[in-house]
C-alpha cells in the first residue's frame, strides 16, 4: 500500500513537464499567436524525417505509424488533404480501397491549444478525419518556429522516444 503514493506522486511530478527538463527534451512549441493565413499551403516532410520514419516502420514492422503523412495541404476554408504512403499505416482498416488507391485522405483543419510538455497552452493544428461507417478521428499536431521558419511536427511511434515527424511549408510557386 505504501507504493500506491510514491507511484501517484511520481505520475504527478513526471506529468507536470519536469520529465522534458530532466532529459533536456527539446521544447518544440511555439508560444505566440498564429493566425490561419500563416498555415495555408502545403507542408511536405522533412527529408530527415521520412528517413527517421522508415528506418522506425523497418525496425517495428508490426506496427507502422499512426501519421503516414508525406504532405498536408491546408486550405482557406478549413478543408485538407493528406497524402499517406501506404506502407507506414499502422491501421489499415481505417481506410477505404479507394483511398488507398488514391494514397490522399480528405479532412478538416483548426487552430486550437492544447497543454504541452511543460505545462504551458501552446497552439496546436487540429486535423479530423471522417472515415467510412462513422468513424472520425482527430490528429494535433504541434507548432513551432526554428530560423523564422514554421514547423508542424508529431511524435514517430511512442512519444516517449522523442522522435518527431516534422514538416515544412512548401513555398508557394
Amino acid at each position: 500500500m505504501k507504493f500506491i503514493p510514491l507511484f501517484t506522486a511520481s505520475l504527478v511530478f513526471f506529468g507536470c513537464g519536469i520529465l522534458s527538463l530532466i532529459f533536456g527534451l527539446p521544447e518544440r512549441y511555439i508560444e505566440r499567436e498564429l493566425t490561419t493565413d500563416e498555415m495555408i499551403g502545403d507542408w511536405h516532410i522533412t527529408p530527415k524525417s521520412e528517413m527517421d520514419v522508415n528506418l522506425w516502420v523497418d525496425q517495428n514492422p508490426d506496427w507502422g505509424i499512426h501519421a503516414p503523412w508525406k504532405t498536408i495541404t491546408l486550405n482557406k476554408d478549413g478543408s485538407c488533404t493528406v497524402a499517406i504512403e501506404i506502407g507506414w499505416l499502422r491501421e489499415s482498416g481505417r481506410y477505404s480501397k479507394e483511398v488507398l488507391a488514391n494514397k490522399m485522405v480528405s479532412c478538416s483543419w483548426n487552430l486550437t491549444e492544447d497543454e504541452n510538455l511543460s505545462g504551458k497552452l501552446s497552439p496546436v493544428l487540429e486535423l479530423e478525419f471522417n472515415y467510412p461507417k462513422n468513424y472520425t478521428t482527430k490528429s494535433s499536431l504541434y507548432i513551432f518556429e526554428e530560423n523564422n521558419e514554421l514547423i508542424i511536427w508529431s511524435f514517430i511511434g511512442d512519444p516517449d522516444d522523442f522522435q518527431p515527424q516534422d514538416f515544412v511549408k512548401v513555398p508557394a510557386g
